[in-house]
């Protein structure tokens, strides 16, 4: 019996633990959402700063150098750079521009060559300024290159020198992907601008910068404890990132996993992308540059919410702690309300097991709770219950006497009863004999049928036999005639009595295993053909296996009895052969039988009744028949009955597989 201290407890228990739950879960998924709407924007703007930060060092070196190209632009006298012998104004200009090439090398950050190129269309000669140190170090003075470049390496050359190209053929400035200088011993980069006067190209100016600087500002990014910061060219290539280079495209990395990323930036300058990349769950915030170039940032998922982990482990074994103190006080509460309620427990345990006899106590009866009101309720009913008793006592013994008077009349009706069951059961067994009598009856009227044609013209042929003997004492053909028609007689009253020991069958000591009833038929065909020519061909597709657990006589049996029935029916020449289907319908195997020389559209209900007549010419196949059907229900455990499908008229015979 569960105590109600034990239930209150359990109640409370549950009330409050399912509370905790819910208002812990609500208070989780609220912090979680607030966490990864801060981290989603920590994450942008990160990625912004970031960007910014690039973003600054590219425009200024663009607006230096193009601040140089416009102050070069206005230094030159377009009819002069244009003039067939411009060579004496050329050398001029450049020995005039030498001091503010080097001054621009030296006020640009990070730059270790600076340089102004005439368009090589323009003049005989190359006519180039160009300034380059040996390292990154700001110490390290500037030197001139004199006949750094010839005119054969700048026509031959074109698609290496995409500094000198890709301006002129664009009419823009053009920043290259980051390149390795095997001189230098630097990873450059290289921005060049044209100068253009009447929409033609004049010169170039560039500068190569070290990359070193960009690299610096993505590879010091730190997102929580291990996110990084990566930087993508144009064309999504890694510029930078710990693990990938420049070989590596977001595109074609693990089996082009990452290539839906392509076309989600090209949608938005900036942006956030959950992912997950080498087993991880990732979430990363991106910005484009105005080269083309995109900065991004991506911590592992787990990491944004690491604090709140924290906290939420913190909080549950709070939690717990607090719940075991409040079950503690639960437990005390629960004692101390229950207390009244055990006394008075077992109050009424002591009355049922010593009697009604016993009161309750005072203590009881006067406590001001509802457990006074019940305690005296409890005794107005014990005192109810003896009063109840002693009327009880009395009506027994009225009971007594009336139990004994109905007794007797019982008595007298049982035996009645009896009587009527013992007339009842004689009338049953009438009415069996007298059915098994009709049954017997039957059969005897059949056999008669049967085995009076045979046997008279046994008679006859063997009366016969005797006068051509006693006439002629020779043997002759009318001899030889009426003896094979007497032994045809004698065969057919012997197959007949066969045929009547099958009903006497009982199917009892079959040798039941499993088999392919496919192969069992088709031996079953072969088997026949020996033993008996067939009149006619048989079809069946045996390359289906179907395996029934049953007993492989009776399938045989039976193919045997349906092709012996077949055989003894006249034929012509256009009858079509003879079908064997199987069909498997979950436990069940359905066979069908086509053979278009039996008339099957007659009365179906009769078809295997054993003296029905068919229109086919046979005495025989009404019991033959029978002896099929018989086989099929007792025999084998199924069902047969005659059906009419697309494929017309057959003989349909279910078997069971008895292991199903």
């Amino acid at each position: 019996m569960k105590k109600i201290g034990r239930i209150f407890m359990l109640v409370s228990a549950i009330v409050m633990s399912l509370s905790l739950i819910i208002v812990g879960y609500l208070m989780h998924r609220s912090s979680t959402r607030a966490i990864e709407e801060e981290a989603v924007k920590y994450l942008e703007l990160m990625a912004y700063d970031k960007g910014q930060h690039l973003e600054n060092m590219i425009e200024e070196i663009e607006k230096s150098t193009k601040v140089y190209a416009d102050m070069v632009k206005y230094q030159l006298n377009i009819d002069l750079v244009h003039h067939a012998d411009n060579s004496d104004y050329m050398d001029h200009l450049l020995d005039f521009l030498k001091p503010s090439v080097l001054n621009m090398a030296e006020d640009l950050d990070h730059n270790l060559n600076f340089y102004l190129v005439f368009n090589i269309d323009l003049t005989d000669d190359i006519k180039a300024i160009v300034y380059s140190r040996d390292s990154n170090d700001e110490n390290m003075p500037y030197v001139s290159l004199e006949g750094i470049l010839s005119r054969q390496q700048m026509e031959s050359e074109s698609e290496e020198l995409t500094w000198y190209y890709g301006p002129l053929n664009a009419k823009e400035g053009v920043w290259s992907n980051p390149y390795d200088d095997i001189f230098l011993k630097e990873r450059l980069m290289t921005y060049s601008y044209p100068i253009i006067i009447e929409d033609q190209v004049i010169a170039i100016v560039g500068t190569d910068i070290v990359f070193e600087s960009f690299q610096e500002i993505v590879e010091d990014v730190k997102v929580y404890d291990s996110g990084y910061a990566f930087l993508l060219d144009k064309d999504y290539r890694y510029l930078v990132h710990p693990k990938l280079d420049m070989l590596d495209q977001l595109s074609q990395i693990e089996a082009g996993k990452y290539a839906y990323m392509e076309d989600l930036f090209r949608q938005n300058d900036t942006g956030i992308l959950r992912y997950d990349y080498e087993g991880s769950k990732k979430i990363m915030g991106y910005y484009h540059l105005s080269n083309g170039w995109m900065i991004a940032v991506a911590p592992v998922y787990e990491e944004v919410f690491e604090t709140l982990n924290t906290q939420m482990t913190n909080s549950l074994m709070i939690i717990i702690a607090g719940l075991v103190i409040s079950l503690l006080a639960l437990s005390f509460t629960a004692y101390k309300l229950t207390d009244p309620i055990r006394n008075l427990t077992a109050h009424v345990e002591k009355i049922r097991r010593d009697g009604l006899n016993v009161e309750i106590s005072q203590s009881l009866l006067d406590n001001p709770t509802e457990i006074g009101i019940l305690s005296q309720e409890i005794d107005n009913l014990r005192n109810r219950l003896l009063s109840s008793f002693e009327d009880l006592k009395q009506h027994n013994s009225q009971l007594d006497l009336l139990v004994e008077e109905r007794t007797a009349e019982i008595f007298g009706l049982n035996q009645e009863l009896q009587a009527s069951l013992e007339s009842l059961q004689n009338m049953q067994e009438q009415l069996v004999e007298s059915e098994k009598n009709t049954l017997v009856r039957t059969m005897v009227q059949n056999l008669a049928h049967k085995f009076s044609t045979p046997i008279g013209n046994s008679i006859v042929l063997l009366s016969y036999i005797k006068k051509l003997y006693v006439m002629d004492e020779k043997k002759t053909d009318k001899h030889l005639e009426a003896i094979d028609m007497l032994d045809s007689n004698l065969n057919l009253i012997n197959r007949i009595i066969n045929q009547m020991r099958l009903y006497l069958d009982t199917y009892d000591q079959l040798l039941i295993s499993s088999f392919d009833i496919s192969k069992v038929i088709k031996v079953a065909v072969s088997d026949y053909e020996i033993t008996e020519p067939l009149n006619f061909e048989v079809h069946f597709d045996d390359s289906i296996k179907v395996d029934i657990y049953q007993s492989k006589r009776l399938v045989s049996e039976l193919i045997s009895r349906l092709l012996r029935y077949s055989n003894q029916i006249e034929r012509t020449p256009d009858t079509d052969p003879i079908r064997l289907e199987i069909q498997v319908k979950k436990t069940m195997i359905c066979l069908y039988y086509r053979d278009n020389a039996l008339n099957l559209n007659g009365d179906v209900d009769k078809f295997f009744d054993p003296y029905y007549l068919h229109s086919f010419d046979s005495s025989e196949l009404g019991l033959e028949l029978n002896l099929v059907a018989d086989l099929v229900k007792r025999g084998l455990k199924g069902n047969i009955s005659v059906v009419e499908d697309k494929h017309g008229s057959a003989i349909k015979m279910t078997l069971t597989d008895l292991k199903k």
